[in-house]
């Protein structure tokens, strides 16, 4: 939907869908005034020639840009554990391992388009940074992580170049970071959030946002119903940015017995608690 496709002769009220049969992408363009089809013309493109097209094509991908909004859109834990690497082991090297346990495989025309849309992703996040606003909202609302910190944090850039991934020869995908203990532990639910949400992307996978928030809104129903105290923690296995953000959104209007939330960036812009957690990788 909303996507511009290169036919000049296209009427401006047509719809067109694509699906796959066999090894060809079919794009099916239909007249559809008043939500009527009057008439259809099938065009066949050879799979790799559309997903090549799509994958080129800025206006596309720019029109399905993904949510990492800032380089506080994380859990709070990534930052206390970074600060602590930082005091301890200031000279240690780590290296995370993304291991997809489900053993998903993706088809050649699939990798491209992720390829693309992934490396992009990367490259646009490299441009995030602490902002002063960020950093002096930090410092007031997180205060046990020393203001040292924070102020070093605003020079920290992640790098795209050491995102190592690639699809293995059966389709999976395997994807490592390796640097400084301080810094590494930063790019974790970056990869995941990102990996997630373009995944869902190209394979078409589509919410249904007013099931969604109705399910949020019976949840928080039922807590306020029987005093059950939670917080919330979905960032790093979030469907999306906005599927997030509709949740917390929610939570902030109608919870009563809410604790907070662990994504800084979310606490900050619906002026939550931010809520840590001790994590596995502190004990491993």
């Amino acid at each position: 939907e909303g996507f511009q496709y290169p036919f000049e002769d296209m009427d401006p009220e047509q719809v067109v869908e694509f699906y796959e049969n066999g090894n060809k992408k079919i794009l099916e363009i239909t007249t559809n005034k008043k939500q009527e089809l009057l008439d259809k013309e099938i065009l066949e493109v050879k799979k790799r020639e559309m997903l090549d097209w799509w994958a080129k094509d800025h206006s596309v991908i720019e029109s399905l840009r993904i949510g990492f909004k800032s380089i506080l859109d994380t859990d709070l834990y990534k930052f206390s554990v970074s600060y602590a690497y930082f005091n301890l082991y200031p000279l240690a090297e780590g290296t995370f391992t993304f291991t997809d346990r489900n053993r998903e495989k993706w088809s050649k025309e699939q990798q491209i388009v992720f390829d693309k849309m992934f490396s992009d992703e990367l490259e646009r996040v490299s441009n995030l940074h602490l902002t002063g606003l960020e950093e002096v909202w930090c410092k007031k609302n997180i205060p046990y992580i020393p203001q040292t910190y924070w102020e070093w944090l605003s020079s920290f850039r992640f790098i795209p170049q050491l995102v190592d991934y690639e699809f293995d020869e059966d389709g999976v995908f395997h994807c490592e970071v390796t640097t400084s203990l301080y810094k590494v532990t930063l790019y974790e639910i970056l990869v995941l959030a990102a990996y997630a949400e373009i995944r869902n992307i190209v394979l078409g996978i589509k919410p249904d946002f007013g099931k969604a928030r109705q399910l949020v809104r019976d949840k928080i129903e039922l807590a306020n119903q029987n005093d059950m105290h939670f917080s919330e923690f979905g960032t790093r296995r979030r469907f999306s940015s906005d599927m997030q953000e509709m949740v917390i959104s929610e939570i902030k209007r109608n919870s009563k017995t809410c604790a907070g939330t662990s994504n800084v960036y979310f606490a900050m812009k619906y002026g939550m608690k931010p809520i840590s957690t001790f994590p596995h990788e502190w004990v491993i």
